[in-house]
């Protein structure tokens, strides 16, 4: 509901602004191209984060898919499949701001281990269900919480 706020309110903001640039009393004052280009760049601005508060506020909640050979994490824009035998180590972080990712540790033949974060504020299933159907079907994962 924060991101629609945003996105309406920088979308009138952005709006207005460029409404009085080309109205007759602004161009009438004769300011220089230096205002110009500043006022350019904040309606830019606002109506570009406008734009990603309308995509954030839209987009379909992340989903995690468990079954007997792994996992899948469907996000806004990828879908990533994790088998359970490449998964080594999984880290739960989160901050005071609300956000939580998962930071997963996986192995794969050809290179070393490598870290992949997954963003998982606001996800369903539940994390504390996610982590019971790792420890049951995955007892091996080491599940670190920061």
């Amino acid at each position: 509901m924060l991101y629609i706020f945003w996105a309406i309110f920088l979308g009138f903001c952005g709006v207005f602004l460029l409404g009085t640039i080309f109205s007759d009393k602004a161009q009438a004052q004769g300011h220089g191209w230096p205002v110009y280009i500043f006022v350019g760049l904040t309606i830019i601005l606002w109506l570009g984060f406008a734009s990603y508060c309308v995509f954030r506020a839209l987009k379909p909640a992340a989903r995690v898919i468990v079954d007997a050979s792994g996992f899948t994490y469907e996000g806004v824009l990828k879908t990533t499949w994790f088998p359970w035998e490449d998964i080594t180590a999984i880290r739960w972080v989160y901050d005071r701001g609300g956000f939580e990712w998962l930071e997963v540790a996986v192995n794969e033949p050809e290179k070393d281990t490598h870290k992949i974060k997954l963003d998982f504020s606001g996800l369903s299933p539940d994390r504390m269900i996610f982590i019971k159907q790792i420890r049951m079907l995955a007892p091996w994962v080491e599940i670190e919480w920061r």
